[in-house]
């Protein structure tokens, strides 16, 4: 890892190929608290960094997720009228 020790000296547009401390797709049950199935439902994993890649003062992952994208509609659509929503209208 030490030659990637520092992230900011390689952008990641130049990175190919298996890279120590970023992991791509983690499994849902490394990066989501109990209950794993309810937020694997609603967002996709989608990289593991360890943060001493990024600094050596920092330690521990991060995890990127993505909104799972219904199939048609938006996001939220159906989830009917949100706390901003309600709290707009007050």
């Amino acid at each position: 890892m030490s030659e990637m020790k520092n992230l900011r000296q390689h952008p990641i547009e130049h990175l190919r190929g298996v890279i120590p401390g970023i992991r791509p797709f983690p499994d849902a049950a490394d990066v989501f608290a109990e209950p794993v199935e309810k937020y694997a439902r609603h967002f996709l994993p989608l990289v593991t960094i360890d943060l001493a890649l990024l600094d050596d003062a920092w330690s521990g992952p991060i995890h990127l997720v993505a909104p799972c994208e219904p199939y048609e509609g938006q996001v939220g659509e159906w989830g009917g009228r949100g706390v901003w929503q309600r709290a707009a209208q007050a």
